[in-house]
């Protein structure tokens, strides 16, 4: 019983993927010229004392203070011990 309500669902997934590779592609409504605009851009994302949390009172993250200038990239690594961005 429990393998046929799998095939089922496997089935559904295989008939969605079907689906998106016949899809026809979506026009553009975006300026062609829009990497440079975003050249031009200035500006900064900021974050203060932030804290996040997936269970109220349980925070996963305490005190986060991050500045993120335009053009920066930023990854989150994590060892284990500590989280480096």
């Amino acid at each position: 019983m429990q393998q046929t309500a799998e095939l089922g669902n496997e089935l559904v997934s295989v008939e969605r993927m079907v689906e998106y590779l016949h899809l026809q592609p979506e026009e553009c409504t975006v300026e062609q010229n829009a990497k440079e605009n975003w050249k031009a851009l200035d500006g900064r994302i900021e974050f203060k004392d932030v804290d996040a949390a997936y269970i109220h009172g349980v925070p996963v993250l305490r005190n986060v203070n991050l500045i993120i200038y335009a053009g920066e990239k930023v990854r989150r690594i994590h060892d284990g011990a500590r989280i480096v961005y």
